[in-house]
């Protein structure tokens, strides 16, 4: 057990390292081109969500579906006028698709669970784009990754380690109560560090916990999601793209919430 867990630990670690490097670039790029890895994550993230509904019994559009997400996030750093226009546009676009395919009634709840997940993979990545376009913009998405990346680890090694006590056992039978208080307090401590060791993001250590504690909870709340939609597909993982997390959804699940919250505290803050 020990072993097998020790196993799985390296290879995540080891993709984590082949990725990360990746990871900080387009980061450090911003932009368009930030904007261009975020879509191409859209796109792989939404094939993977559109087997998924598909295998859970909704029928989504899965092409054209990841084509909208994508473009959207892609066009975020034109401003929000462009990302709502790109909104309505795709929106006219998929339903005019349904509709003529379809040939059903079924065609606008066809629609309606395209548009559920577009907006559920675009929403967050085109925050990120946003974000990364403010101000400290890299910092705070290098406190978004890495704050979510640490509370991953933790609930995942104090889990394996210690965990007894089944927090969701008919969502995700492995996870319990243990490891979601070792993601708590690895994702606030990382988080806490980040902030201070990085110094462009201006707030008080204080208010840095408070909101590694949000992406603890935030991050966890977007596993346990994306753990329920594979318990209705009847699948472990979303793919086989990375070694050791599955697919590319299996890795930003988490991701989701946080960049919607780290990207509501870069705004409201005093100071941020």
């Amino acid at each position: 057990m020990a072993q097998a867990t020790a196993d799985r630990l390296a290879t995540r670690l080891m993709s984590a390292a082949a990725l990360i490097p990746v990871l900080l670039l387009a980061i450090w790029a911003g932009g368009y081109w930030t904007a261009a890895v975020a879509a191409l994550a859209a796109l792989l993230a939404l094939r993977e969500l559109g087997t998924l509904t598909r295998a859970a019994g909704w029928r989504p559009l899965v092409y054209e579906g990841a084509a909208w997400g994508a473009a959207v996030v892609v066009v975020a750093p034109g401003g929000t006028r462009i990302v709502l226009l790109a909104l309505a546009a795709g929106a006219i676009a998929t339903l005019a698709v349904a509709v003529a395919t379809r040939r059903s009634a079924a065609a606008v709840g066809d629609w309606t669970i395209t548009a559920a997940g577009a907006a559920y993979v675009a929403a967050p990545l085109t925050a990120l784009v946003l974000l990364r376009e403010g101000e400290a913009g890299a910092a705070w998405l290098i406190v978004a990754f890495f704050g979510t990346f640490a509370t991953d680890t933790g609930s995942y090694v104090v889990g394996k380690l210690l965990g007894r006590h089944k927090m969701a056992p008919r969502v995700s039978p492995g996870k319990t109560w243990e490891g979601a208080a070792g993601g708590l307090v690895a994702g606030t401590g990382a988080t806490v560090a980040l902030v201070a060791v990085l110094g462009s993001i201006e707030t008080a250590l204080g208010a840095a916990a408070l909101l590694g504690l949000g992406i603890a909870v935030a991050g966890q709340a977007g596993d346990l999601a994306e753990s329920w939609l594979k318990r209705l597909a009847g699948a472990k993982d979303s793919g086989r793209l990375i070694p050791g997390h599955g697919g590319l959804l299996d890795r930003m699940d988490s991701l989701f919430p946080v960049f919607l919250l780290v990207y509501a505290a870069s705004r409201l803050w005093p100071g941020a």
